[in-house]
């Protein structure tokens, strides 16, 4: 895979996992009750991107995104340690799927934070791609 590919490969993560990751929260006011904050954690991780197909919709969960992605990502030849950044971020975002299946209160900042560093992990990898 050349290094325009890999370029590629990354800027398609970042944008259907890093982006749709955070965006269901970001979009919440920060007032938001804990009802609205469990929702957008929901849409975030189990409807994170919807395609258009030919035979409608496809929806997508975060997991599904990572797990069709990585396989590429981890061909791409980039080094493991590159990488380890990148699947450490994915999975304790993908973490806070336990966080759905309990009536708890959520820490709304923690959530944030976690899916959040997936786009910065994944930027940071960009950058190193780049040169930069």
């Amino acid at each position: 895979m050349t290094s325009e590919d890999t370029l590629e490969l990354l800027l398609d993560l970042k944008h259907d996992l890093g982006k749709y990751l955070l965006l269901p929260l970001a979009l919440l006011p920060k007032t938001a009750d804990d009802g609205a904050v469990r929702d957008a954690l929901a849409r975030a991780l189990l409807r994170t991107r919807t395609r258009r197909t030919a035979d409608g919709e496809r929806v997508q969960s975060a997991r599904e995104i990572w797990q069709e992605l990585a396989g590429a990502v981890a061909a791409s030849g980039l080094s493991r340690l590159a990488l380890a950044h990148v699947e450490h971020a994915v999975e304790q975002a993908l973490d806070w799927e336990r966080a759905l299946q309990t009536d708890g209160p959520l820490e709304r900042a923690a959530i944030e934070r976690d899916l959040g560093a997936v786009q910065t992990a994944i930027a940071r990898l960009i950058d190193e791609v780049r040169g930069g």
